[in-house]
């Protein structure tokens, strides 16, 4: 969600308000590195998120600006095989 990215002690407290649990300030940094819940597939789809210590809008991955055609390309040459 881009709000979460561009505002996100915003969209946390009323995420947190919402799901009637405490905001802490802890949520909006971490520690560079995975975490064992991250799963079998965590190198091939957090590596953004393993190399930041909290929200930065310059830091998306790079299938946030994959232009939609080329998604398209990439499904059809899976589809060949």
């Amino acid at each position: 969600n881009d709000d979460l990215i561009r505002r996100p002690e915003g969209t946390l407290r009323a995420l947190c308000g919402r799901l009637g649990i405490e905001f802490d300030r802890r949520m909006l940094r971490w520690e560079r590195g995975g975490i064992p819940e991250d799963g079998l597939w965590a190198k091939y789809w957090y590596h953004v998120t393993h190399a930041s210590t909290g929200f930065d809008p310059q830091l998306r991955s790079s299938s946030d600006r994959t232009p939609a055609p080329a998604g398209g390309r990439v499904a059809e040459e899976a589809r060949k095989g």
